[in-house]
């Protein structure tokens, strides 16, 4: 047989070296930022004077860095907070711990990431 037609007996062919596909790396989700790193502006939309000092206390208790307290300009009917996008997991956190029930993004505006609590 010319040996271009020669057959290799059975089992002695080398098997065809085969890949893995390539595994992705889990995406890494940044971790919750502690509350030390958390920068508040809290204000006050109620009738109540010094709520929003109050407030502020007792989040500086728990480790938040209070940046700003005062009045609103608006009013509201009910307390809020206002988050930027990038802390959406840090805003629920504080939302709990406040029992808050009404939250809102706010546009990140490309400063220094705060969260504004409305107190009434």
């Amino acid at each position: 047989m010319p040996p271009s037609e020669q057959v290799e007996p059975a089992g002695t062919t080398e098997p065809a070296e085969t890949t893995a596909p390539a595994e992705k790396a889990p995406a890494t989700v940044p971790a919750i930022l502690p509350p030390a790193q958390i920068h508040l502006r809290i204000l006050n939309a109620g009738s109540r004077t010094g709520y929003a000092k109050e407030v502020a206390a007792d989040l500086k208790r728990r480790g938040y860095q209070v940046d700003e307290v005062g009045n609103s300009n608006s009013r509201y009917g009910e307390s809020v907070i206002l988050y930027p996008t990038k802390l959406q997991r840090e805003g629920r956190r504080l939302a709990r711990q406040t029992s808050i029930t009404t939250t809102d993004v706010m546009p990140d505006n490309g400063g220094p990431a705060t969260i504004t609590l409305v107190v009434v």
